[in-house]
């Protein structure tokens, strides 16, 4: 019965650019018949609805999306956190995107429509959302942030990757799951929010999916793989088969057996019949069609023959060639939010501890810790800096459940903006990121700093007896992070000497990956 009394209201009001049906709970739907920037409508305010049903479809895929930007609950103030519905027709035209929307349906009362508008304000209920869209969307991380608000009013508290045409990475994100322009993000900020988010404690790892690679320049997946000469690079060549006649032994390209439509041995000039009697094809071998011009303008050719094709690899995003060993592993995972994450991301201090926290800054996990290395050489933002971790070695002689020796910490990240420190077998790991250009000055300058606060620490502590220096390790950013990362954990015989730190002076070596 709803759904006939909307086709007849349908029917009058489709030439509106907007109307309004009140389904059976109550809720006041606004249909969208036209194309609209809903914020520039001032007869529209926040409460004018409770939800929106697009009833209109775009031949062109472009235009359907800027139709559901102008219409996002994570992007658009008066739409925030409102479930937001389409046609059937829609769908289709969606195409890959089609995730973009709660749900597909003939009508805006359609009982499914109904039920789960009902469950998406239970969830804002439950979990205590706010309604309000966080202000200023300038950065990425204030996007994010409303983008994991916005699943965890629909719900969604567990993030399952799956791959996505269109996706940079090739699979959805825990926190990019239902964006309307993802690719607008740039992929350091992605990577760097989704480390943050583990580190705070806010999500944890539930179950490892893929490893992927992905280029090391920009981070995409979009690569092409292509087969080449292994000679000069081309990948103009041609795959045919080797016969090996019985008769002389002789073996080579079928091309050179070629006679007059038949197959001729170039050896012995016979002519052969029946393969298996006269001949077989033992293998398969590439020869290499490039021509190159020299000097005075003459054609060179390759004419390289060899069993099996070296390989490039081409990104489709930036256009950068590399060898498949230097592409980038990343390791995909499925996600879900703790409950202190959802407590933070209900309100506003999700965002405010993400941005207040850098992930080259806090203390943290020594995992995490090492995630953030691996992470440095795929971040393009750092290709001009440089990673020093500085380790040094204490000695604790009071009760490890009180000690305070994370006071020193404190200081440090007082004094110096990326900094990440951690511990592992009475070890700190201090982590600094400096550009390339600075490297020796402010490696002189922290390392002197760190000496001076633990010499201050140790004297005012009664618990710890000794900190000191161990080793400089150095990272730049085309380095192997997995070899460096070894060497972190590499034991140290000097860690058992019980000598004072090196003083200012002293010369120190650099362990470098």
């Amino acid at each position: 019965m709803d759904n006939l009394m909307y086709s007849a209201q349908n029917a009058e009001s489709k030439s509106s650019r907007y109307t309004f049906v009140t389904n059976s709970r109550g809720r006041r739907i606004l249909i969208v018949n036209k194309a609209m920037q809903i914020e520039n409508i001032d007869a529209l305010d926040s409460d004018s609805f409770d939800a929106i049903y697009v009833n209109i479809v775009h031949h062109n895929y472009e235009e359907n999306r800027v139709l559901l930007r102008w219409l996002s609950p994570t992007r658009v103030d008066k739409c925030f956190l409102k479930p937001r519905f389409a046609t059937t027709a829609l769908e289709e035209a969606m195409h890959f995107a089609a995730y973009l929307i709660d749900g597909f349906c003939d009508s805006p009362t359609d009982d499914r429509f109904t039920d789960y508008i009902e469950e998406i304000y239970g969830n804002i209920e439950k979990y205590n959302i706010s309604r309000e869209l966080t202000n200023d969307l300038s950065t990425t991380s204030r996007i994010l942030a409303n983008m994991v608000r916005f699943d965890i009013s629909r719900g969604r508290l567990n993030f399952t990757m799956h791959t996505i045409r269109g996706l940079a990475e090739g699979y959805s994100a825990m926190y990019l799951a239902r964006y309307d322009n993802q690719e607008t993000l740039q992929y350091d900020e992605r990577m760097k929010f989704g480390l943050k988010l583990e580190e705070l404690g806010f999500a944890e790892r539930s179950r490892f999916i893929d490893r992927v690679h992905v280029c090391h320049s920009c981070g995409n997946s979009h690569l092409l793989f292509i087969e080449c000469c292994p000679k000069c690079g081309s990948s103009n060549i041609h795959q045919e088969s080797m016969i090996h006649h019985f008769r002389c032994a002789n073996i080579s390209p079928e091309t050179t057996y070629a006679y007059d439509g038949q197959l001729c041995c170039p050896k012995c000039k016979r002519i052969l019949r029946h393969i298996g009697v006269d001949y077989d094809r033992p293998a398969t071998v590439f020869t290499c069609n490039n021509t190159t011009y020299g000097r005075n303008n003459k054609a060179v050719n390759c004419g390289n023959t060899f069993l099996a094709p070296a390989m490039k690899v081409r990104c489709a995003n930036c256009g950068n060639e590399s060898e498949p060993a230097e592409l980038a592993p990343i390791d995909v995972w499925e996600y879900k939010l703790t409950q202190k994450g959802i407590e933070a991301f209900a309100g506003d201090d999700g965002i405010f501890q993400i941005e207040s926290n850098d992930i080259y800054s806090g203390r943290s996990t020594f995992e995490n810790f090492i995630e953030s290395i691996k992470m440095f050489n795929n971040l393009h933002s750092y290709e001009d800096n440089v990673l020093f971790v500085y380790r040094y070695h204490y000695h604790y002689d009071g009760d490890r459940e009180n000690w305070q020796l994370f006071d020193a910490m404190r200081t440090l990240l007082s004094r110096i903006t990326t900094i990440k420190i951690t511990t592992l077998n009475s070890n700190f790991y201090i982590l600094v990121v400096v550009h390339k250009d600075r490297m020796e000055a402010e490696h002189d300058r922290i390392k002197r700093m760190l000496d001076q606060i633990y010499r201050d620490y140790v004297d005012d502590s009664e618990d710890v007896s000794m900190v000191r220096w161990i080793k400089t390790y150095r990272l730049m950013h085309d380095d192997d992070s997995e070899v460096f990362i070894n060497q972190l954990t590499e034991y140290i015989e000097e860690e058992h000497n019980d000598r004072e730190p090196a003083a200012e002076g002293d010369e120190e070596p650099h362990g470098e990956a």
